[in-house]
């Protein structure tokens, strides 16, 4: 089994306005140490949090990974498809979760919607694994899923139907982010050529 490590690089400038009162006032913030329920060591990812706190995560110690969310300060593993590997990506509001996890008896991870009490399998779309990224306030859901060859293709998942979103001219594209109007954003290739730095 295997996941796909996928790299971003971006240097961005924000410039925000700051009322020349706050500039004065002293901001205090708390950094808490998140533990895996699986392993002591330090060896949590993550890539999302809702408004009240709620991590989705990843112990990736052991391989494959495994699932689980960090809710007012515990840790606590998810139960998700019934296999051995998982992965926790996004989460909304109401605390739904989307990633990848592998069915009883297989090796590769199916797409899936986790409500709590409920984990609802929504495939691989075709292709030979698939994973969530993210999923808005609808349960409208953006991921990316593989195919035979190789490639990764990015989808859109709303209400048991799904689309592949095309690319930019390359094999290659993820659906990383989506907002409630069901915007998706993403990455794309732009051709099949090998980058001349990375390959």
């Amino acid at each position: 089994m295997h996941f796909r490590l996928v790299s971003y690089r971006a240097l961005a400038l924000i410039l925000v306005l700051v009322p020349a009162a706050l500039w004065t006032q002293n901001v205090q913030y708390k950094v808490i140490q998140i533990t895996s329920p699986f392993n002591p060591a330090d060896t949590v990812t993550g890539r999302d949090i809702n408004k009240a706190g709620v991590l989705p995560l990843n112990d990736i110690k052991n391989r494959p990974q495994e699932a689980f969310v960090w809710k007012a300060g515990k840790g606590t593993p998810l139960t998700l498809l019934g296999g051995s590997c998982s992965s926790a990506n996004g989460i909304n509001n109401a605390g739904h979760i989307v990633g990848g996890a592998c069915p009883p008896g297989e090796t590769l991870p199916h797409a899936y919607l986790y409500h709590p009490k409920k984990t609802q399998d929504l495939g691989t779309f075709g292709g030979i694994f698939a994973a969530g990224f993210a999923v808005n306030t609808l349960d409208q859901i953006s991921g990316y899923y593989e195919l035979g060859d190789g490639t990764d293709h990015a989808f859109f998942w709303s209400k048991k139907k799904w689309a592949d979103l095309g690319n930019l001219g390359g094999s290659f594209t993820y659906g990383t982010g989506i907002n409630s109007t069901a915007v998706v954003t993403g990455q794309s290739d732009i051709s099949n050529d090998p980058d001349p730095v990375f390959g």
